[in-house]
Formats: C-alpha cells, structure tokens, sequence
C-alpha cells in the first residue's frame, strides 16, 4: 500500500467497520518474545543454581497485552453501535467463544490426557486445575493456590490461563457497561466517565490497599486499569479520529525502549513493583498502540512480515508454550541454556501455527461451534476433561 493509503483507508471504513492493522498483529508478536525469554529461561539451565534469567521484567509484557485487547474490543463494540445503533450481545459472544475456545479448550484436553497417559511429563492434574481453566477463572484459584501450601501448582502446565482468565472477566463487565451506555443519550460521555471510574478505582486498589504480589498480579480488578487504558485509546479514537503526525511514532520508540528495559532490568521482587507499577505501565502502552497506528517507522517495523506472522499465531502458541517448556525440560532433552530456548521457542512457534491452520481457522466457520451445536461441543469437552481429571487426579 502507497503511502498515506493506510491512514485514507482507516478514515473511510472507521465508520463502517473496523479496519484490520497489520501493525497491531506485529505488535503482539513482538510481545511474544519477552514471555517467552522469561518462561524458557526460568527452567532452562542444566545446573538450578547457574540460572540465568532473561527477561526477568517479562511480567509487564501482559499489560500490553491487556491494553491492545481492550482497544480492540471496545473499537469493534462502538463501530458496531456506530453501524447498526445497538449492541448485539449474542452476535458478541458468539465470535469471541469462535475465537478464544477452540485453542483454549483443545489445549486443556491435551494437557489432561497427557497428564493421564504420561504421568512422568506432569502428572494427572485435579479438577479444580481443569475446571478454573475451562470456565476461565484460573486466576482467582491461582491466587487462592499462592496462599496454600500447594502454591508449586502455579506452574503446571495450564497457569498461563490466568491472563486469559483476567480478560474473558474484564469483556463481561466491558460489555455491560459499552450496552449501558449505548442506552443513553450520550454515549460517549458515560462509558469515558465508566471507564475512568472503573481504573481509577482499580489504581486505588493498588496504591491503598496492601496486597501480595500475587493478589495484584493475579486480580482481575488489580490488572482493570491496564486494560481501561486500552479502552480509552479506542474511545478517544472514536470520537476525535485516528491519531496523525510523526510525534507520534516517535513516542512509541521511546515507550518501547522503556518497556524492553523494564522487561530486561525490572525484577518483580523490586520494591517499586508493588502499589502502582502494574498501571503505570498503561502509560508506554498508550503510545505503543498509537504509534501502531500512525504511519512511520514505528508501524513499518511492527509491520515486518515475521513480527506480523507471528503475532497471528501468538495465542496458540502463548497457549502451549508453557506446557512445551515443561516437557522439553534440560534433562530429558539433554542439554540446557540458550539451546534449549531457542529450541522450545521454535517448537512452540511450530504447534501454535499448527492449532492455527488445523484447527482455529476451520472452525472459525464451522456449525460445530454455532449456535447451540456449539454450546453442546463445549459441554462434551468440559465434561471429558474433568471427567478424567477426576478419575485420575480427584478433586485436590
């Protein structure tokens, strides 16, 4: 595309739907890495007391994660008011539960029949693991776990589920509160006011409130804020245009050298950390999500065809990547360190293209999974996981 093509055509279907930003996509696989550096890493040396850490500020990469899908949700929410003059939540639900289950509950399923049939891999795992996964509330049990003394359940092979968790909890009350608000004379008006109450009230949680670490990590209502942030940008899209002008781009290379320094320096036991730190990582991410919307050099370089392709599959392969680590481990493989990462990072990348071509892509339109057959399809899986989580592992 010419220059200055991006940004016309943005213009002209913004009222009508809402465009597809090849950046965004290269966004989020840039924000793979960081995870993926600090997860590998974590288990990758073949000596435990020689362990090097990459990345060990990985733990804000989610908040951008959290800001770009709070952007996205609420663009397609208000472009859809925009367009029809209501919100249509069946229509909703439907193209999320198309989007996010069938990875989602795949990945359960082979985790549980793995844990069943391989017990040296990880073990059968119990039910309160499955069910928090499938009915996406793994965060709140991975807080209530943190206080226990089984808290080494954090890393079996489904607590990446916790982020999923926070997002599918945040998209209920987001659109409650988008539907509230297109009843109104002023709709605008009352979602900015909803939306800076709901994140002015999740900081406050955060600077008052004396908290573990994995009560504001974990916390739906602690990780709000960042999400909000995201909202905002779309709101403020919405009512006054796209972002122009090259500062713009600029403000996002100095954002992402920010972030990549807190990813590379940051350790989440700094006593900053707590109280604060998590929003006032929506701040970078604000100009991130911009200056992927502004044409420069900054959109050029999210837009590079590996980041791009990467960031298309970067859910699946968030999916897996964790359980993957967890089998490729120093031992069993045979040799450790910057080897092992590569070769778990590339594994993972292979699986999650896998789940994306044979799997996600067919039934994105499939009637297996409209509805009700979905619904049923769902129910069977849900039924199958736990089913076998309780024969094998029971309830704890």
């Amino acid at each position: 595309m010419l220059p200055g093509m991006v940004t016309a055509a943005v213009e002209r279907t913004r009222a009508t739907r809402f465009p597809y930003i090849r950046s965004l996509d290269g966004l989020r696989g840039l924000l793979v890495f960081p995870v993926a550096a600090f997860h590998f890493s974590l288990t990758a040396a073949t000596d435990p007391a020689d362990r090097n850490i990459l990345a060990p500020g990985a733990f804000f990469a989610p908040s951008a994660f959290f800001a770009l899908s709070g952007f996205l949700i609420t663009s397609l929410l208000m472009v859809e008011h925009e367009r029809t003059g209501s919100i249509d939540g069946r229509g909703f639900w439907a193209r999320r539960f198309r989007r996010l289950l069938p990875a989602s509950v795949f990945v359960v399923l082979v985790v549980v029949a793995v844990g069943a049939v391989l017990p040296q891999w990880w073990g059968p795992l119990p039910v309160p693991d499955i069910a928090s996964a499938l009915f996406s509330v793994q965060n709140w049990w991975s807080i209530h776990l943190a206080n226990t003394d089984q808290a080494y359940r954090l890393l079996g092979p489904l607590g990446v589920y916790w982020s999923l968790a926070v997002e599918e909890q945040f998209y209920l009350g987001l659109f409650l509160v988008v539907f509230v608000a297109s009843r109104t004379r002023h709709m605008i008006r009352w979602l900015t006011g909803a939306l800076v109450t709901i994140g002015t009230l999740s900081i406050i949680s955060l600077v008052v409130v004396q908290s573990s670490p994995q009560r504001e990590f974990f916390g739906t209502d602690s990780r709000a804020s960042e999400l909000v942030a995201g909202c905002l940008v779309a709101v403020a899209f919405h009512h006054w245009g796209w972002p122009k002008g090259r500062w713009w781009g600029w403000a996002a290379w100095i954002a992402l050298a920010a972030t990549a320094l807190a990813w590379l320096f940051v350790w989440e036991d700094d006593s900053f950390v707590l109280g604060g730190a998590l929003a006032l990582i929506s701040i970078p991410n604000v100009f991130l999500i911009c200056g992927a919307t502004v044409e420069g050099g900054f959109q050029r370089f999210l837009g590079l065809r590996p980041l791009v392709e990467l960031g298309r599959i970067s859910y699946p392969v968030y999916l897996v990547h964790w359980p993957i680590g967890l089998v490729m481990n120093p031992v069993r493989m045979g040799f450790g360190g910057l080897p092992l990462i590569v070769a778990r990072f590339a594994v993972s990348v292979a699986v999650g293209y896998g789940i994306t071509r044979l799997l996600e892509k067919p039934l994105r339109t499939s009637s297996l999974v409209r509805w009700p057959r979905g619904i049923v399809v769902w129910g069977t899986a849900v039924v199958a996981a736990i089913g076998v989580s309780w024969a094998t592992a029971g309830w704890s």
